[in-house]
């Protein structure tokens, strides 16, 4: 098991070196003739494991996903979502007007 000293030198070596933004994932093409749009936001979005899953069931059932919003603290992460989906993250949630 990886101690979370050695975790957090992998996480910071991976930023320093922007691995974190060069990796592509793999995903769901859209539907040809779309049954409609499944809106959706994404609190504590991290890097995008909820879009994700969303955009794959989504598109799946012949539906296409619609971001209006995304929010995440850490800008590490928001920087990995912005490059994987093109959509960069609003800060801490707890500063942005309502």
């Amino acid at each position: 098991m990886t101690s979370s000293i050695n975790q957090m030198q992998l996480f910071k070596e991976a930023h320093d070196s922007n691995d974190y933004v060069t990796h592509r994932i793999h995903r769901t093409l859209p539907p040809i003739s779309p049954r409609g749009t499944i809106t959706f936001i994404d609190l504590f979005s991290g890097i995008g494991g909820f879009h994700l899953g969303l955009e794959h069931a989504a598109r799946s059932l012949g539906f296409e996903p619609h971001l209006t919003f995304a929010s995440d603290i850490c800008e590490t992460a928001n920087d990995t979502y912005e490059a994987n989906f093109g959509h960069r993250p609003l800060g801490d949630i707890h500063k942005i007007p309502s």
